[in-house]
């Protein structure tokens, strides 16, 4: 897969609805598994969230008055169920297994070039404009 960014996970993640996005991002922050997490509650979701990130992660997750899912999504007909099928579409969307984007998660390089290039471009600017002073 090559160097792996910021970047690159925005633009996969970018793939997936919102709750799907969430789903995928906890996965790759706490190892879990996409089968595990159809059935997490939120205390066992806080309890793994080792990291700032997780825990943020399942604090912004909508409760749901009758389940106890930390991560669940409406089916057409307005039923609330768990994310079933995660597992496939992260590969149906990636083109690689839950597994594999786990490795290259534990690797990426915490960077994103777009928003780096813009902040040299602040600071460029700033440079530019006391100088000229």
């Amino acid at each position: 897969m090559g160097i792996f960014t910021v970047q690159d996970l925005n633009g996969l993640l970018a793939r997936f609805s919102l709750v799907r996005r969430k789903a995928v991002l906890y996965c790759l922050e706490t190892g879990c598994t996409a089968q595990r997490i159809m059935v997490l509650t939120w205390r066992q979701a806080l309890i793994q969230a080792q990291t700032d990130l997780a825990r943020d992660i399942v604090r912004s997750l909508p409760r749901h008055m009758k389940l106890d899912y930390a991560f669940w999504e409406y089916l057409e007909g307005g039923l609330a169920v768990p994310l079933f099928g995660l597992e496939q579409e992260v590969f149906d969307q990636t083109g690689y297994t839950l597994t594999v984007l786990q490795e290259v998660y534990k690797g990426m390089l915490w960077v994103d070039p777009g928003a780096d290039a813009a902040l040299i471009a602040e600071e460029i600017e700033a440079v530019l404009k006391s100088a000229a002073q």
